[in-house]
């Protein structure tokens, strides 16, 4: 099929990318196994820098679509028949992706704030 591009700029070749919508979004991406385990594929695929945004090209490298918050590693499947690894990946919530935002701009100092505060009113 082509292959798709991570945010960070790495490419990996793909067999196929599929997008579920029910009942949660979700894609479904078959890469060729080659030489790395499933602990490489979950390392890539688990980690959010990489995959808050995937796009997808075709085989001239024109991109054909861009799949973002695609950041919760569901899957990860072997076919040793067809050599390949089926990788499950959740859309997060975004409320969740929100609250990641906030938390990671929060200093230390307004994180024992709020603890102070959550102290004193209940």
């Amino acid at each position: 099929m082509g292959k798709i591009r991570f945010a960070t700029g790495t490419e990996k070749e793909i067999v196929s990318l599929e997008c579920l919508e029910a009942p949660k979004e979700m894609l479904n991406i078959i890469l060729p196994k080659g030489e790395m385990g499933l602990s490489e594929f979950e390392v890539v695929f688990s980690a959010t820098a990489n995959t808050k945004r995937i796009t997808l090209l075709d085989d001239e490298d024109q991109e054909i679509a861009m799949y973002t918050n695609y950041t919760k590693l569901g899957a990860l499947i072997y076919d040793p028949e067809n050599l390949t690894v089926s990788v499950g990946i959740e859309r997060a919530d975004e409320t969740a992706l929100r609250i990641a935002e906030l938390e990671e701009q929060m200093t230390d100092a307004q994180m024992a704030l709020c603890d102070i505060y959550e102290i004193l009113v209940g």
